[in-house]
Protein backbone atom coordinates (compact mmCIF):
# COMPACT_ATOMS: atom_id res chain seq x y z
CA UNK A 1 0.00 0.00 0.00
CA UNK A 2 0.83 3.66 -0.99
CA UNK A 3 0.79 5.94 1.96
CA UNK A 4 -2.13 7.88 0.11
CA UNK A 5 -4.15 4.79 0.32
CA UNK A 6 -2.81 4.20 3.73
CA UNK A 7 -4.67 7.21 4.88
CA UNK A 8 -8.01 6.71 2.75
CA UNK A 9 -8.56 3.24 4.60
CA UNK A 10 -7.82 4.41 7.87
CA UNK A 11 -9.31 8.28 6.97
CA UNK A 12 -12.34 5.62 5.76
CA UNK A 13 -12.27 3.28 8.59
CA UNK A 14 -12.25 5.83 11.27
CA UNK A 15 -14.96 7.90 9.77
CA UNK A 16 -17.30 4.22 9.90
CA UNK A 17 -15.98 3.74 13.84
CA UNK A 18 -16.45 6.90 14.62
CA UNK A 19 -20.59 6.71 13.08
CA UNK A 20 -20.84 3.21 14.45
CA UNK A 21 -20.24 4.35 18.30
CA UNK A 22 -22.04 8.02 17.94
CA UNK A 23 -25.32 6.40 18.91
CA UNK A 24 -24.17 4.25 21.73
CA UNK A 25 -22.21 6.77 23.51
CA UNK A 26 -24.99 9.46 23.25
CA UNK A 27 -27.65 6.90 24.79
CA UNK A 28 -25.21 6.59 27.79
CA UNK A 29 -25.00 10.46 27.90
CA UNK A 30 -28.42 10.72 28.20
CA UNK A 31 -28.36 7.69 30.77
CA UNK A 32 -26.18 9.88 33.04
CA UNK A 33 -27.70 13.00 32.76
CA UNK A 34 -30.53 11.74 33.69
CA UNK A 35 -29.67 9.60 36.65
CA UNK A 36 -28.12 13.10 37.60
CA UNK A 37 -31.13 14.97 37.33
CA UNK A 38 -33.32 11.97 39.38
CA UNK A 39 -30.69 12.35 42.00
CA UNK A 40 -30.78 16.44 42.24
CA UNK A 41 -34.90 16.29 42.32
CA UNK A 42 -35.08 13.42 44.78
CA UNK A 43 -32.54 15.61 47.27
CA UNK A 44 -34.73 18.76 46.55
CA UNK A 45 -37.94 17.14 47.12
CA UNK A 46 -35.95 15.73 50.88
CA UNK A 47 -34.57 19.17 51.28
CA UNK A 48 -38.13 20.71 50.94
CA UNK A 49 -39.84 18.66 52.99
CA UNK A 50 -37.54 19.48 55.58
CA UNK A 51 -38.24 23.24 54.97
CA UNK A 52 -41.98 22.76 55.06
CA UNK A 53 -42.68 25.15 58.23
CA UNK A 54 -39.51 27.70 56.70
CA UNK A 55 -41.93 28.35 53.83
CA UNK A 56 -45.33 28.53 55.14
CA UNK A 57 -43.17 30.91 57.68
CA UNK A 58 -42.34 32.97 54.54
CA UNK A 59 -45.97 32.90 53.14
CA UNK A 60 -47.49 34.24 56.71
CA UNK A 61 -44.55 36.87 57.32
CA UNK A 62 -45.89 37.68 53.24
CA UNK A 63 -43.30 36.96 50.71
CA UNK A 64 -44.49 36.50 47.24
CA UNK A 65 -44.40 33.50 46.31
CA UNK A 66 -42.36 34.11 43.42
CA UNK A 67 -39.96 35.11 45.70
CA UNK A 68 -39.41 32.22 47.66
CA UNK A 69 -38.98 29.99 44.65
CA UNK A 70 -36.09 32.37 43.45
CA UNK A 71 -35.28 31.45 47.09
CA UNK A 72 -34.81 28.11 46.87
CA UNK A 73 -33.44 28.03 43.22
CA UNK A 74 -30.81 30.41 44.76
CA UNK A 75 -29.97 27.70 47.41
CA UNK A 76 -29.47 25.24 44.69
CA UNK A 77 -27.55 27.38 42.49
CA UNK A 78 -24.62 27.82 44.34
CA UNK A 79 -23.99 24.31 44.48
CA UNK A 80 -24.91 23.45 40.64
CA UNK A 81 -22.32 26.30 40.04
CA UNK A 82 -19.38 24.83 42.60
CA UNK A 83 -20.15 21.73 40.90
CA UNK A 84 -20.65 22.56 37.24
CA UNK A 85 -16.76 24.63 37.67
CA UNK A 86 -15.62 21.76 39.25
CA UNK A 87 -16.59 19.41 36.29
CA UNK A 88 -15.36 21.88 34.00
CA UNK A 89 -12.14 21.77 35.69
CA UNK A 90 -11.72 18.09 35.19
CA UNK A 91 -13.00 17.94 31.66
CA UNK A 92 -10.09 20.22 31.22
CA UNK A 93 -7.64 18.20 32.85
CA UNK A 94 -8.60 15.34 30.82
CA UNK A 95 -8.56 17.07 27.66
CA UNK A 96 -5.06 17.86 28.54
CA UNK A 97 -3.77 14.48 29.29
CA UNK A 98 -5.41 12.84 26.43
CA UNK A 99 -4.34 14.92 23.88
CA UNK A 100 -1.66 18.01 23.70
CA UNK A 101 -3.37 21.07 24.35
CA UNK A 102 -7.09 22.08 23.57
CA UNK A 103 -7.56 24.41 21.42
CA UNK A 104 -8.85 27.96 22.78
CA UNK A 105 -12.41 27.81 21.74
CA UNK A 106 -12.24 24.47 23.66
CA UNK A 107 -11.07 25.72 27.04
CA UNK A 108 -13.30 29.23 26.74
CA UNK A 109 -16.42 26.82 25.90
CA UNK A 110 -15.53 24.48 29.21
CA UNK A 111 -14.86 27.34 31.36
CA UNK A 112 -18.44 29.48 30.16
CA UNK A 113 -20.68 26.59 29.62
CA UNK A 114 -19.36 23.76 32.47
CA UNK A 115 -20.82 26.07 35.21
CA UNK A 116 -23.83 27.55 33.07
CA UNK A 117 -25.34 23.52 32.41
CA UNK A 118 -24.71 23.04 36.11
CA UNK A 119 -27.13 25.82 37.14
CA UNK A 120 -29.24 24.43 33.90
CA UNK A 121 -29.21 20.90 35.14
CA UNK A 122 -30.37 21.96 38.37
CA UNK A 123 -32.47 24.14 38.00
CA UNK A 124 -34.63 22.11 35.54
CA UNK A 125 -34.69 19.18 38.40
CA UNK A 126 -35.80 22.04 41.34
CA UNK A 127 -38.45 24.06 39.86
CA UNK A 128 -40.94 21.57 39.43
CA UNK A 129 -41.29 20.66 43.08
CA UNK A 130 -40.22 23.54 44.36
CA UNK A 131 -43.29 24.91 43.28
CA UNK A 132 -45.38 21.95 44.13
CA UNK A 133 -43.98 22.71 47.51
CA UNK A 134 -44.86 26.40 47.78
CA UNK A 135 -48.26 25.85 46.14
CA UNK A 136 -48.72 24.08 49.21
CA UNK A 137 -47.48 26.51 52.11
CA UNK A 138 -49.11 29.23 49.94
CA UNK A 139 -52.51 27.21 50.00
CA UNK A 140 -52.47 27.37 53.73
CA UNK A 141 -51.83 30.68 54.03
Amino acid sequence: MTGFNSELVVTVLGRQVSEALEGPQLALLLVIVGAALLTVALCTRLLLLGRREELRLLSMVGWQRRDTLLRIMRDGWWSALLSGAAGMLLALGLAILITALPSLLVVLALLLCGPLIGILLVSMATIGIARQETGRAYAWR
